[in-house]
């Protein structure tokens, strides 16, 4: 199974929702489709944006780089990057993979949409 990753808008906040395996068929793409993600985030006026990963199945280690690739050049633009781990595949993935938690993690949507709200007034704050 591949994955789809689409992309909506909830509270001003940009969420891709990715479905499926990322495995080393679809790693590359999901990768691309994560650059592409931070980029466009970076014109937003929120500066974060959610990736839900609830509906993952399977998520190899090159797509665990990815993720980490991604977080890395979010913070270095000034995006915030909330990822949904609330499963226990994506939990223990992102468990293993990055130790120092430096990926925002959150177990559904709804905290990560929040969390991205708040970063979004505090920026607009100044």
């Amino acid at each position: 199974m591949d994955f789809t990753m689409t992309k909506t808008v909830q509270a001003g906040v940009e969420v891709h929702a990715v479905v499926g395996d990322i495995d080393a068929l679809s790693v590359a793409e999901f990768n691309e489709l994560l650059t592409a993600a931070v980029e466009s985030t970076c014109d937003s006026p929120a500066k974060a944006f959610v990736l839900d990963m609830n509906s993952v199945s399977f998520c190899s280690v090159g797509g665990l780089k990815a993720l980490l690739t991604a977080q890395r050049s979010a913070r270095s633009a000034g995006v915030h990057m909330a990822v949904t781990a609330g499963t226990p595949v994506m939990d223990r993935a992102l468990t293993l993979a990055d130790p120092a938690r430096t990926i925002s993690s959150y177990a559904d949507r709804a905290h990560a949409l929040r969390e991205c709200a708040s970063m979004a007034d505090h920026a607009a704050r100044g």
